[in-house]
């Protein structure tokens, strides 16, 4: 009696399972439907990967420099000038989204880091020995990489996409 008791509480509660399935499923599409009427795209700042396409990442690394640096950055979080992740109040003062709050930045140095960490890890992801036939171009990247953690470097880019972000702002 106890069997045929918990096998029916099985059909049962794999039942509800189907039709948390198929509701999940209609609440997907839903809201699938809803983002692709709805064209602004939300952007927190936080380390994240970095999604733009690897011709692209191993175009800038090629150049070690900073401006190349700050264009990958800037493609990915200024490319809605009507929905930035980041406000500049003033000189020292900043604000950035983060978990679709407004969090104030005094001096910039969480966004410093957040930069230079995003830049970092996608620039690592994409360095491989494979990508290369030369191991010295491979090795000239991983130094450029080593760089970025600096904290002259990290200066140089934080002003660097400060500057961007004023000119979207315009």
């Amino acid at each position: 009696m106890s069997i045929e008791k918990f096998i029916r509480n099985q059909e049962m509660i794999i039942d509800q399972l189907k039709l948390l399935r198929k509701e999940m499923n209609i609440l997907k599409c839903d809201l699938k439907n809803k983002n692709e009427n709805n064209s602004v795209e939300i952007i927190d700042f936080n380390s994240e990967f970095i999604d733009i396409k690897k011709k692209e990442i191993l175009k800038s690394l090629k150049y070690h420099d900073v401006y190349y640096d700050c264009k990958i950055l800037k493609k990915y979080y200024l490319r809605n000038k009507d929905n930035m992740p980041i406000m500049v109040i003033n000189s020292r003062l900043y604000k950035y989204r983060y978990n679709n709050k407004w969090v104030m930045d005094y001096g910039g140095a969480n966004i410093k880091n957040i930069l230079c960490n995003n830049i970092r890890n996608i620039y690592c992801k994409y360095n491989t020995i494979k990508n290369y036939n030369d191991v010295n171009i491979f090795i000239l990247n991983q130094e450029h990489i080593g760089k970025i953690s600096k904290p002259k470097y990290k200066n140089q880019l934080f002003k660097e996409f400060i500057n961007e972000v004023l000119k979207n702002e315009k």
